[in-house]
């Protein structure tokens, strides 16, 4: 019975028997959130999701493009600002960002300038980030969503989204580098001397004052890949970071 309900309903394909896949469904659904307010208002539940506007951009528009039913271009233009009005500069102040050892500043400092090609980070630079919404504090995890949307907007067909293409793509280049002095500003660094050497250890912070995790050291790493901006100096006690937390 239960078989045939799904078989109903069409979740089930009655020759095969194999699940079925509601694509023009799933689009209808995930295009909504990227329309304009005048065409549709999200529910008043999405309240709690106010500091998270990159997530709820990357996960729509990250299923549309697996769908391969990405929408026009112009809203794809209004992604990109939106995005945009997002980030937050920030200055960033490696002597603030003192490690468990109380080396971490000095280490800081040498990384950033040590020909790394972030072109030094002197004291007092300006750094940045994505932050959940206009004028927000950035944070690692919307700063992920950000720049996976804004790389699938900006690795889609030239021909189809010209503008969106470029606009996209120079919105990440602008950003990269101050990006990554603000990744530098969130190291976070121990020494273990489990072993005859000691190694530095050093996980992220998710924001300036915030958690140290793995989720901070993965966001890092897989933007910093992407943007092309992972450095020895980034890198520098990452991997030992993540085998301590086994």
């Amino acid at each position: 019975a239960h078989l045939n309900d799904l078989i109903r309903t069409s979740l089930i394909d009655p020759e095969t028997k194999n699940v079925l896949l509601l694509r023009s469904k799933h689009k209808s659904y995930l295009q909504n959130p990227l329309r304009p307010k005048n065409e549709y208002k999200l529910p008043g539940s999405y309240i709690s999701l106010d500091s998270s506007k990159p997530w709820i951009i990357y996960w729509t528009l990250h299923s549309l493009d697996l769908l391969d039913d990405l929408p026009s271009e112009e809203i794809l233009i209004g992604i990109v600002h939106t995005l945009e009005s997002c980030w937050t500069d920030v200055v960033v102040d490696h002597q603030n960002e003192v490690s468990d050892s109380g080396s971490g500043s000095d280490c800081n400092e040498t990384g950033a300038g040590s020909g790394s090609g972030s072109g030094g980070t002197p004291n007092g630079s300006k750094g940045g980030g994505y932050g959940g919404g206009v004028n927000q504090m950035p944070h690692c995890a919307t700063t992920y969503a950000a720049v996976n949307a804004l790389s699938i907007i900006a690795g889609c067909d030239e021909d189809k989204y010209p503008q969106a293409k470029h606009l996209a793509m120079s919105l990440l280049q602008r950003k990269r580098l101050e990006l990554l002095k603000w990744y530098l500003s969130l190291r976070y660094e121990t020494t273990t001397t489990a072993t005859s050497t000691s190694k530095v250890v050093c996980g992220f912070r998710m924001h300036h004052d915030g958690e140290v995790d793995v989720r901070a050291t993965y966001c890092v790493c897989a933007v910093a890949s992407l943007l092309n901006i992972l450095t020895e100096d980034l890198k520098l006690g990452m991997i030992e970071h993540v085998v301590s937390c086994q």
